[in-house]
């Protein structure tokens, strides 16, 4: 190989390990270090390369503004260089472009849909690439751009090599990093922690940052299941490996921590976070973090009454509503300023906007977020709706696992029953306490038993069924067991068609008097129909009975 050829082969080496470098090492200096050696490249091409490592060690710098300007000279330099440079500069200026807000590629007439076309053929940098415009598909919202583009790298979930058995991949490890969180982000847990096990497990070759986003990933997720104690756990040691430390990774994991404290009602301890790891104006992150970091701040100064502040970040955070990826965000933050300042029109207006913004990207979790909203701005004028709202978000939430949603929706709306206390809702508006008694309530046991077991007095826990009882308009604890066990799947086959319709009118909350009436039976014949039913099921009250009736059996 010639002399040149040598250069060239050094060059692309350098950028097939930009990333390992950077998440390993300081990024800043690396970056230093790389525009020196670009200076001295000896082609067009290989200055093309440098500037693309540049760019990345700027953006894993979080020298964002900078960033921008090195795609732009790498995508220069590459005017006339072999296809596979031209591709990485391009999809380097695409990412760039969707982490810092410009529109510098579509300038020059790139496309992520058409670079995205060329992945088909692999080449030279083809990993990294996938990387590059994952990236700036994420960063810019375009989640339908993601799978395509995941597809053409050949990984498996959480393989971090480029081959199966070969070493750590900068690339293929921040691929996997970045399906971790887009599942996150969709609120698919399980599917991000299956993706995090297999980078747990590598240990050692990962470098230790990657280690802090997974951890921090597993902490949202434990916040999202008000988890309190795993989500302190894994927290506290994102935090102190990332104290003072300027990298994409360490940002981006305290992002996660904020957002998990957020989740858990600790608005200020969050908005501290997101300020110490990416300055006051949030500079040392991308546009996305930027505006989920605004929202977050503004929800933190109007949690202390601190309204003018809010207005100042919200005027700070309008020049960010024209990035789709943002976009929603903002008009969230502008739903809940305006509410705040009387201006509900424009609180409902921008909640909806909100709403149908990230039902269109397929956010799930934010959807439920801005229906939140939504309701806070229309209960004062219609205080029904917010709570069919409300009981709407606290089911979604319940099915998604996300308790942390869940019980803040249940909190808004027991808030707004005790002003309209003709309200009644479902299960999944009870307190995680009254959940557990339901559960318990549910397989029989009476008050004495279920406060052994949770180490309550009975009073509190007929405190407990008692507001239970008004929040669901059940009329008595048996149907109120009904409610609560109807999902167990206790198999009634065993009953006759006779006892079956008992049980349905137990449920119904019918003492046995009403329902001999109702069948024409003796209350003699009723209680012979009920303990037989008490065998043949294996339990011992009424209650039990009640919730082993599916839920289309219960009118009460």
């Amino acid at each position: 190989m010639s002399a040149a050829g040598d250069a060239h082969a050094q060059m692309w080496a350098v950028v097939d390990d930009v990333l390992r470098a950077a998440f390993a090492g300081d990024a800043g200096t690396l970056h230093d270090t790389l525009r020196r050696q670009r200076s001295d490249a000896g082609s067009p091409a290989d200055a093309a390369l440098l500037g693309v490592a540049c760019a990345i060690a700027a953006v894993v710098a979080c020298r964002f503004p900078v960033a921008i300007d090195e795609a732009d000279a790498a995508w220069d330099a590459a005017t006339d260089a072999p296809g596979d440079v031209r591709r990485l500069a391009a999809a380097a200026l695409l990412m760039c472009d969707a982490m810092v807000g410009t529109d510098h590629a579509a300038r020059r007439g790139i496309r992520l849909p058409e670079i995205v076309a060329t992945l088909a053929a692999p080449g030279r940098g083809h990993l990294l690439a996938c990387y590059l415009l994952a990236e700036a598909a994420m960063s810019a919202g375009a989640f339908a751009a993601i799978p395509p583009i995941l597809r053409a790298t050949g990984l498996a979930p959480g393989q971090i090599s480029a081959t199966p058995d070969g070493p750590v991949d900068g690339a293929a490890l921040t691929l996997q990093l970045l399906l971790a969180r887009s599942f996150a982000f969709q609120g698919h847990t399980d599917q991000a922690r299956g993706v995090l096990d297999a980078i747990s497990h590598a240990g050692a070759r990962v470098p230790a940052r990657a280690h802090a986003v997974v951890a921090a990933i597993a902490a949202f997720a434990a916040a999202g299941r008000a988890d309190r104690i795993g989500f302190e756990r894994l927290a506290g040691g994102v935090l102190r490996r990332t104290r003072g430390d300027v990298n994409y990774l360490s940002v981006g994991a305290c992002f996660y921590v904020a957002w998990g404290m957020r989740a858990l009602g600790q608005l200020q301890r969050a908005a501290g976070v997101l300020v110490a790891i990416a300055g006051a104006d949030l500079e040392r992150s991308k546009l996305w973090d930027q505006a989920f970091g605004l929202e977050l701040l503004i929800e933190a100064s109007l949690e202390r009454g601190d309204l003018a502040s809010a207005k100042s970040q919200v005027a700070r955070a309008a020049h960010l509503a024209r990035f789709p990826v943002a976009a929603a965000s903002v008009a969230r933050a502008e739903s809940i300023v305006a509410a705040s300042d009387g201006h509900r029109d424009d609180a409902r207006t921008l909640a909806l906007a909100a709403i149908r913004l990230d039902e269109g990207a397929g956010a799930h979790t934010e959807v439920m977020r801005g229906k939140l909203v939504h309701a806070a701005a229309i209960a004062d004028d219609d205080p029904a709706s917010a709570a069919r709202l409300l009981a709407e978000v606290a089911a979604e939430a319940d099915a998604y696992g996300l308790e942390s949603v869940r019980l803040v929706a249940a909190r808004r709306w027991r808030r707004l029953r005790e002003t309209h206390p003709e309200l009644t809702g479902e299960i999944v508006m009870l307190t995680a306490r009254q959940r557990q008694i339901g559960a318990l309530l549910a397989e029989g046991h009476s008050n004495r038993a279920i406060a052994e077991a949770l180490f309550l007095s009975p009073r509190t826990v007929q405190a407990h069924i008692s507001d239970m009882l008004e929040i669901t308009g059940a009329r008595s604890r048996v149907s109120l067991a009904a409610r609560i066990g109807s999902s167990h799947g206790t198999d009634l086959s065993a009953l006759s068609p006779r006892q079956r319709e008992i049980a349905g009118l137990i449920a119904d909350g019918r003492r046995n008097a009403e329902i001999a009436h109702d069948l024409g039976l003796s209350e003699k014949t009723v209680e012979n129909h009920i303990a037989a039913m008490f065998t043949r099921l294996g339990v011992r009250s009424r209650s039990a009975v009640a919730a082993a009736v599916p839920t289309a059996g219960v009118a009460g």
